[in-house]
C-alpha cells in the first residue's frame, strides 16, 4: 500500500508539472498585449499614472546598523548645584518644599526664579547652527561624511520616521494614577504630528541641516531656559554675577569658555548634541539633558505669560495643579523629541524642573527607559534605539536621493507622515538660493527682537499581504490618497490602527513576544528650541488601551482601523534651531500647548478634575473615519488652490511661496515591517534577540504639477498650525472659555500663594539635612 501511494504521489505530481508546462509555453508565444489583466476581463482602471509598483523595494535590517561614537577630548561638562543630583537617583516627583511639613528639599534660593530683565544674557555665548560650525565641517571633511546636523535641527523630522515606522503607534499612559481622568487622549498633540522643513544648504563638500525659521518666535519661555540652566549648574555666587546690577561681572574667560558636544556617526551623517550636565554615576556616558516645564497656564499664553503666571501646582497627581498633569502633556508633545536627543547625544535621560515663571516647584528625573514605555509601549530601549537608526537610514536615502537630483545645491525640504489607510509620508525638496534661504530665515528676526528688547532691555545682540502583490496593495492606496490630499489639503488624517484583540490575522500568540522579562514600569533644548504662540483645542480622544501590548501587531483584512477625531486647529510658533542655544528647552513646547488644550473642556457642568473637550470637538465635528481610503489624502492634498485656502490665506501670495521658477522634487515614502521573518504593523515588546527589518519603498511623484499642487498644500497645513495667533487679548470677554478657565485659575492660585507664603513666614526656614533656623538665613 505504501508503495502504490507513493506512486501516486509522483503521478500527480507529473501530471501538475505537465500542466503548468504547458500554461508556460502558452503564455510565452501568445502575442503580445499592452493590457494589464484587469482590463483584459473588462475591469475599469484609473486613467491616472500608475505607479512602480513593485521597484525599488529596499530592505532595511536593524541589526545591521550602528552608531559610531567620535569620542573626540571636550572641556568639562557641568554638574548640578544644591544637591539637586539626589533626584537623579529616585524615581518620581521631588517638591522643592514638602507641602505638608513646609521643609526645603533643597536650597530655598532656588525657588524665586531671577526675572528675565534681570539677566544678563549677554554675557551667554550664542548659539552656532550646524552650518556655521566650521569645526562640525571640517569633521564631515575628515570623516568624509555628507551630512551634518544638530540634535535640534533633526529631532523634527525624525519624529515623522517615528510615526510611519510605528504607524502611529498611541501613547501609553497606563502610568497614569486613578486620580486622573480615566478619560485620556492616546495621541501626539495636532503640532507635534504637523509638516516640519529643513534646509539643507551645501557647504564646502558636505550638506549642514538648519531647522526652517519661517515660523520662529521669540517668547519669555525661551530666555528663562537659557537662564535657567546656569541656575541650575552653577553655585549661588557665580550664578548672581549674571545679574545684571550685580558688580562682579561673568568673566571673560567664562563667557568665552567652548561648550561641550557629543559626536556621532552613522552611514554619512555626522551628528552634534550639546551637552547640559553630567554625572558619572549614571549608566552610560553619565550625561544627561536639563529641560524646564512651564505650567499649562503659561505655556498657552506663553506671548502673554503674565496671565498665567499665578498658576500653581499643589500636588503630585490630579488633573489640575498637579506634576501629572505637567508629565501628561509632555507625553504628548514632548517626550518624542527629548527621546530622541537623548538618542543621538548618547545621554542617560532628562532633568526637569517645573516652573511658573516666577519660582519653581519641583524636579524629575526621566531617563530614556522610562520616556520609551510612553512612547513605545515598553521600558527596554531596545525597540527605540532600533527605530533610530532605522529612521537615520531612510533619511539617508532620502537626501541621497534629492541631492542627487540637485547636486551641490542648497534645498529647502518639507517631511509630514499622513494618515490613511495605508500610512505614508511625503518629502518634498525644493532647490534654494542663498539670498532666499536669508529671506526665509530672517523674516521674523525684527520681531523677534522687539520683543527680547520688551522682555529684557536694549541691551543684546505595511500589510500583512506578502512580495510583491502587497506592495502593489500599500502604493495604490498611497496613489489614491494622494489624489485626495490634492483635493483637500485641509481634511482630516484617517488613523491606521488596531482594535484591541485585532492586532493578528490569525489571533495566535507570538512566540517572541511572550518574554515577560525586560525592565519592569517603575511607577511613574533642544533647549528653548520651541518657541510657542498659541494653540487651540485639540480633539479629545478615548483612550484605547493596547490589550494586547505583548504581542506584535499584524494589520487585519483592511488595516482594521481606530476612529481618529482632530477637528480642531492649534496654532503656533516653529521651534527655531537657534534654540539648542545651550538652554534648556523651556518649553512653551511649541508642541504642548495644544495638547494640553485638549485635554478640557469650557462647559461649567464638566468637573474641574475631569479632561476637558472644547466645545466644537465634543459635537463629533471633524470627526473622521479612519477607514477611509488613502485617495481622501493624496487627491485633496492636489486639487487645492489658493482659492479654497482657509482664514484668507494663499501660499501663492506669501513672500515664502516656490519661487516662480523653482522645480519642485516629491516623493512619497511608504514601509512594511517584519519581525523574526513576518509582517506585522509594528513592533511590540521587542527583545534584543528579535530581528526587525523594514521594506520601504521611496516613490518619487512624477508630475511636475502634482509636486507643486501636493507641496503647496503641505505647505499650507504647516502655516495654519504654525503661524497664527502670537497674543491673546488681555480681555477675558475676547478669548475662549478654555482660556478664561486657566485665567481664573491662575488668579486664584496667586492668592492661594501669598497666603501660603504668609504662614511661611510666621515658621522657621528648615532644609533637610541641615538644621537652620529663623533668622540664620
Amino acid at each position: 500500500m505504501a508503495r502504490r501511494g507513493s506512486d501516486g504521489v509522483e503521478l500527480n505530481f507529473r501530471r501538475v508539472k505537465s500542466g503548468l508546462d504547458a500554461i508556460i509555453q502558452k503564455v510565452n508565444t501568445a502575442p503580445a498585449t499592452n493590457k494589464r489583466p484587469a482590463e483584459v476581463e473588462g475591469h475599469r482602471q484609473s486613467s491616472r499614472p500608475r505607479a512602480n509598483r513593485t521597484k525599488d523595494i529596499q530592505i532595511l535590517n536593524a541589526s545591521d546598523l550602528g552608531i559610531t561614537a567620535l569620542n573626540l577630548e571636550q572641556p568639562p561638562v557641568p554638574h548640578l548645584s544644591y544637591g539637586l543630583e539626589r533626584v537623579l537617583f529616585n524615581p518620581g516627583v521631588y517638591h522643592l518644599q514638602d507641602p505638608r511639613s513646609r521643609v526645603y528639599n533643597f536650597d530655598p534660593y532656588l525657588q524665586t526664579i531671577m526675572p528675565v530683565k534681570e539677566f544678563d544674557f549677554n554675557a551667554l555665548k550664542e548659539y552656532v547652527t550646524s552650518s556655521r560650525d566650521t569645526a562640525l565641517q571640517a569633521l564631515a571633511a575628515s570623516y568624509d561624511k555628507r551630512y551634518v546636523g544638530s540634535s535640534s535641527s533633526m529631532t523634527g523630522l525624525l519624529a515623522h520616521f517615528h510615526f510611519l515606522l510605528s504607524q502611529w503607534r498611541a501613547i501609553n499612559t497606563e502610568m497614569l494614577s486613578r486620580e486622573f481622568p480615566q478619560e485620556r487622549i492616546s495621541d501626539f498633540t495636532e503640532l507635534q504630528r504637523s509638516p516640519t522643513a529643513i534646509f539643507l544648504k551645501w557647504r564646502n563638500g558636505s550638506y549642514a541641516i538648519d531647522a526652517d525659521k519661517e515660523f520662529a518666535s521669540a517668547n519669555v519661555l525661551m530666555l528663562l531656559g537659557k537662564s535657567m540652566e546656569k541656575l541650575l549648574t552653577l553655585d549661588t555666587e557665580d550664578f548672581e554675577k549674571y545679574r545684571k546690577s550685580n558688580p562682579n561681572k561673568v568673566p571673560q574667560e567664562a563667557r568665552n569658555a567652548p561648550e561641550a558636544y557629543h559626536y556621532s556617526t552613522m552611514g554619512d551623517f555626522i551628528m552634534r548634541s550639546q551637552l547640559d550636565a553630567h554625572d558619572p554615576r549614571l549608566p552610560g556616558t553619565g550625561m544627561f539633558d536639563l529641560k524646564t516645564r512651564a505650567v499649562v497656564s503659561v505655556r498657552m499664553e506663553a506671548s502673554n505669560f503674565e496671565e498665567g503666571s499665578g498658576y500653581q501646582i499643589k500636588s503630585r497627581q490630579g488633573a489640575w495643579e498637579s506634576f501629572e498633569r505637567e508629565y501628561f502633556d509632555m507625553i504628548r508633545s514632548a517626550f518624542l523629541k527629548y527621546s530622541l536627543q537623548v538618542r543621538m547625544g548618547r545621554m542617560d535621560g532628562i532633568f526637569v524642573a517645573f516652573h511658573n515663571t516666577d519660582r519653581i516647584f519641583g524636579f524629575q528625573y526621566i531617563s530614556l527607559s522610562e520616556m520609551d514605555s510612553t512612547l513605545h509601549g515598553q521600558w527596554d530601549t531596545n525597540l527605540g534605539d532600533q527605530e533610530f537608526k532605522l529612521s537615520v537610514a531612510m533619511l539617508n536615502d532620502v537626501l541621497d536621493k534629492a541631492t542627487k537630483k540637485y547636486p551641490e545645491t542648497s534645498l529647502r525640504l518639507h517631511f509630514e507622515t499622513r494618515k490613511a489607510t495605508t500610512n505614508f509620508m511625503y518629502i518634498f525638496a525644493e532647490p534654494v538660493t542663498e539670498e532666499q534661504i536669508t529671506a526665509i530665515q530672517t523674516a521674523k528676526d525684527a520681531q523677534i527682537k522687539a520683543l527680547e528688547e520688551e522682555l529684557y532691555g536694549n541691551e543684546k545682540g505595511n500589510n500583512e499581504i506578502g512580495g510583491d502583490q502587497g506592495w502593489e496593495h500599500l502604493q495604490a492606496n498611497v496613489q489614491n490618497s494622494m489624489d485626495e490630499d490634492i483635493r483637500d489639503p485641509n481634511h482630516e488624517d484617517g488613523r491606521q490602527d488596531l482594535n484591541p484583540g485585532q492586532e493578528r490575522l490569525d489571533q495566535s500568540p507570538t512566540p517572541y513576544a511572550r518574554d515577560n522579562d525586560g525592565v519592569e514600569c517603575e511607577g511613574t533644548s533642544n533647549k528653548a528650541e520651541e518657541d510657542s504662540a498659541g494653540q487651540r483645542a485639540e480633539v479629545q480622544e478615548t483612550f484605547a488601551k493596547d490589550a494586547n501590548a505583548q504581542t506584535h501587531e499584524r494589520l487585519g483584512p483592511q488595516g482594521a482601523a481606530m476612529p481618529g477625531k482632530s477637528g480642531a486647529k492649534e496654532e503656533v510658533a516653529e521651534p527655531e534651531e537657534s534654540s539648542e542655544a545651550r538652554t534648556i528647552s523651556e518649553e512653551t513646547d511649541v508642541n504642548e500647548r495644544a495638547h494640553t488644550r485638549s485635554a478640557v473642556t469650557d462647559a461649567p457642568e464638566v468637573p474641574n478634575n475631569g479632561l476637558e473637550i472644547p466645545p466644537e470637538e465634543s459635537t463629533g465635528k471633524g470627526q473622521h473615519d479612519d477607514r477611509t481610503d488613502e485617495k481622501e489624502h493624496v487627491a485633496r492634498d492636489a486639487s487645492w488652490t489658493n482659492e479654497k485656502a482657509p482664514l484668507g490665506h494663499s501660499v501663492a501670495q506669501s513672500p515664502q511661496t516656490i519661487a516662480s521658477g523653482n522645480e519642485v522634487l516629491a516623493f512619497t515614502l511608504t514601509i512594511r515591517n517584519k519581525v523574526n521573518g513576518e509582517y506585522v504593523l509594528r513592533p511590540n515588546n521587542l527583545r534584543e534577540h528579535d530581528e526587525w527589518s523594514t521594506e520601504y519603498s521611496l516613490d518619487e511623484v512624477p508630475s511636475p504639477q502634482r509636486a507643486r499642487d501636493l507641496y503647496q498644500a503641505c505647505r499650507m497645513r504647516r502655516k495654519k498650525k504654525l503661524d497664527e495667533v502670537g497674543t491673546r487679548s488681555e480681555d477675558d470677554d475676547q478669548v475662549d472659555g478654555y482660556i478664561r478657565r486657566l485665567r481664573q485659575m491662575s488668579r486664584a492660585g496667586a492668592k492661594w500663594r501669598k497666603r501660603q507664603d504668609e504662614k511661611d513666614g510666621e515658621l522657621p526656614v528648615r532644609i533637610l539635612g541641615k538644621d537652620v533656623h529663623e533668622g540664620q538665613l
